[in-house]
């Protein structure tokens, strides 16, 4: 048994300087890049996500999405990005408002338009 706990130590450390290694391939967005817009940061798996993009489609709101899986950790943790989806309304390169999940899928639509009229739209 001894034996194993370095191995598994070791083990744990190779997996954590690949998961590092793979972090810096990663989609690290940053703010400014979308500036005046909705960000939402969804998962491939996520049936929500799937089916509000889907809703938001022909939005005229200016959307872009990120993926769960492809965003940097130091930003999700920075944005406090607990769930899927989340929506960071972003303007002058801050968060101005922050949702998460879908509440009612029926009224999505008109509440991402108000939102962002009340947040981004000048």
């Amino acid at each position: 048994m001894k034996k194993q706990i370095p191995i598994l130590f070791f083990s744990l450390l190779l997996c954590a300087a690949a998961s590092n290694h793979d972090q810096q391939d990663a989609l690290i967005p940053t703010i400014k890049q979308y500036n005046d817009k909705l960000l939402v940061i969804v998962a491939p798996w996520c049936d929500i996500c799937t089916k509000t993009k889907k809703i938001l489609k022909n939005s005229d709101v200016p959307i872009a999405y990120c993926n769960l899986d492809r965003c940097s950790q130091p930003f999700l943790l920075k944005h406090d990005v607990i769930g899927v989806p989340t929506f960071l309304y972003i303007k002058d390169g801050q968060v101005v408002h922050k949702d998460v999940g879908v509440k009612d899928q029926s009224t999505l639509f008109d509440n991402v338009a108000k939102l962002y009229k009340t947040y981004l739209n000048d």
